[in-house]
């Protein structure tokens, strides 16, 4: 997996590490998030590739 550039245009970002929740991973992000479009971006490689 190569790294590539991502350009975005949001109001907010928060940095944080994915955790394990049963077979996948989540991250948390602020409840006024709540229902809102989030995109979340891998930005190390998972060392699968």
């Amino acid at each position: 997996m190569e790294p590539m550039r991502i350009e975005l245009t949001g109001y907010d970002v928060v940095e944080k590490r994915a955790t394990r929740q049963g077979n996948s991973a989540h991250v948390l992000i602020p409840p006024s998030w709540i229902g809102k479009r989030v995109k979340a971006i891998l930005l190390e490689p998972t060392g699968r590739d």
